[in-house]
C-alpha cells in the first residue's frame, strides 16, 4: 500500500494504553491481486452481503471482478419476517466516552438485562470486542434467570446447538 491509502485512529485498549491503529481505505486491488488470483474458485457466504438488493458494492469492496467480468453471484430471501421476529431497543445511555465511560459500563449492562427480561431471552447479542463481550457477560452471570452461552466458552458448534435446544438461552458473540 501507498502513503495516503490508509485512515490512522487511535484505539483505547482498556488497560491506560492507547494503541495506533492503520487501516487500508481500499482493499479492493490488494485482494484481487493476492487472494482472488489465484484460486479458480471461491464461495462467500454471509447474511450481510447484499446492499439494497444487489451485490455490486461488495463485488467492488473486495475487488472480485475477474477479466474483466463480475463473478457469479446468487442472493437468498431472508427466511425471517423481521417486523415478527426481530426488535430493535436503543436504550438512552450516556456515550462510552472518556467522561462517561464508568456510568456506560454500569448502565448497558443493566440496560441489556432489562430487555432480555422483556424478551425472555431469546437473544444473539453481537459485541465489536471481546472484553465489551466478557464485561457484559461478567455483570449478567448470576444475575439473569437465562441461561448465558459466550463466544469462546465452547466450540461453536456445542454453543449453537445449546443455543437451539434452550429456547430461552442468550449467545453473546463478537460482530
Amino acid at each position: 500500500a501507498r502513503k495516503g491509502d490508509r485512515v490512522y485512529s487511535l484505539e483505547d485498549t482498556g488497560n491506560g494504553h492507547v494503541k495506533i491503529v492503520a487501516k487500508l481505505l481500499d482493499v479492493a486491488s490488494l485482494l484481487a491481486e493476492k487472494l482472488w488470483s489465484y484460486p479458480k474458485a471461491s464461495i462467500l457466504t454471509s447474511a450481510t452481503l447484499a446492499v439494497g438488493g444487489g451485490m455490486g458494492y461488495v463485488i467492488d469492496q473486495l475487488g472480485l471482478v475477474r477479466d474483466g467480468e463480475d463473478p457469479y453471484v446468487s442472493t437468498i430471501a431472508s427466511p425471517f419476517v423481521h417486523a415478527n421476529q426481530a426488535v430493535l431497543y436503543v436504550p438512552e445511555l450516556p456515550a462510552p466516552d472518556r467522561n462517561t465511560r464508568s456510568q456506560w459500563k454500569k448502565e448497558a449492562p443493566e440496560a441489556l438485562k432489562a430487555l432480555l427480561d422483556v424478551t425472555d431471552g431469546r437473544a444473539m447479542c453481537l459485541f465489536t470486542s471481546a472484553d465489551s463481550m466478557k464485561s457484559f457477560g461478567e455483570a449478567l452471570k448470576g444475575r439473569s434467570k437465562h441461561t448465558l452461552l459466550t463466544q469462546g466458552d465452547a466450540p461453536p458448534r456445542q454453543l449453537i446447538e445449546r443455543f437451539k435446544e434452550d429456547v430461552h438461552s442468550v449467545l453473546f458473540g463478537l460482530a
